[in-house]
């Protein structure tokens, strides 16, 4: 699990509150560079926090290019009514509940999140934090 991602569940956040993606291309370009990472690190960033990141950053390094993960493949799939119902259902909730809290949608979930959530919600459920499921209404 990736350093913002274990901090992001650990305060029940978004990863990207943490690090945005960003940076961690700009830290990742930086590390196999052998360049400072400092510059690109948020001001709020804590000791702690970066210790983490610099023993990440290490692991990475450490890894083999066998072991670099590979490209993500896309999979069609052709929605099913009931689907396309569900899809729609989670859609019209996310946006009542971000103009509720006057936030972007895609900040609760993503159109590809919804999808699918609206295809399989206990395999897709399974991935989403705490707040996010209780904004979609689902525990």
């Amino acid at each position: 699990m990736a350093l913002a991602e274990a901090e992001a569940i650990g305060g029940n956040k978004p990863p990207f509150f943490v690090l945005s993606h960003e940076a961690l291309v700009e830290i990742a370009a930086a590390a196999v560079e052998q360049r400072p990472v400092a510059p690109f690190l948020p001001r709020h960033f804590s000791e702690r926090r970066q210790e983490g990141l610099g023993r990440a950053v290490k692991a990475g390094l450490a890894r083999s290019p066998l072991e670099h993960p590979g490209y993500l493949q896309n999979r069609s799939h052709r929605q099913t009514e009931a689907e396309r119902r569900r899809f729609a259902e989670l859609e019209q909730r996310r946006n009542a509940r971000a103009t509720e809290l006057e936030i972007d949608p895609t900040l609760i979930a993503s159109r590809a999140t919804l999808l699918a959530l609206a295809a399989n919600w206990e395999r897709a459920g399974a991935e989403l934090m705490a707040w996010q499921r209780q904004l979609l209404g689902r525990q």
